[in-house]
């Protein structure tokens, strides 16, 4: 492995799992952006940050990686929901945004980077 596909799978591994502790530490952070249509809010807050905890764990190990990197891009898949939610509904914590709609397409593209990274890093 190269350096840069070293560091990227450590990096990955340190962020999603940091990201789905924050699910537990700040949960208003994610309620908050949730769509109205998503049930059980709570639930899937805490649901998807373990996901994120194991399965970045799982790009730790070789023998875990590609199921953990399998999940991961299911994982970013499903956020989709939350992020085209967010063209037809405003969360009140996007209400002093400037250029709300270029922001939300910017990050519904940016879960394509997202997922061609992590099955790259599935690969190694």
């Amino acid at each position: 492995m190269t350096q840069f596909l070293v560091f990227s799978l450590y990096f990955n591994a340190v962020v999603y799992i940091a990201a789905g502790v924050f699910h537990f530490v700040k949960p208003k952070i994610y309620l908050h952006i949730m769509p109205p249509f998503l049930p059980a809010k709570a639930t899937l807050n805490y649901l998807s940050g373990l996901a994120e905890i194991v399965l970045g764990a799982g790009l730790l190990w070789q023998s875990t990686r590609l199921w953990a990197a399998y999940g991961l891009i299911a994982l970013l898949l499903s956020f989709f929901a939350v992020h085209i939610g967010h063209l037809y509904y405003e969360p009140a914590a996007f209400s002093q945004v400037k250029y709300k709609k270029a922001l939300l397409w910017g990050r519904i593209l940016l879960q394509f980077v997202l997922i061609a990274w992590v099955y790259a890093i599935g690969q190694l």
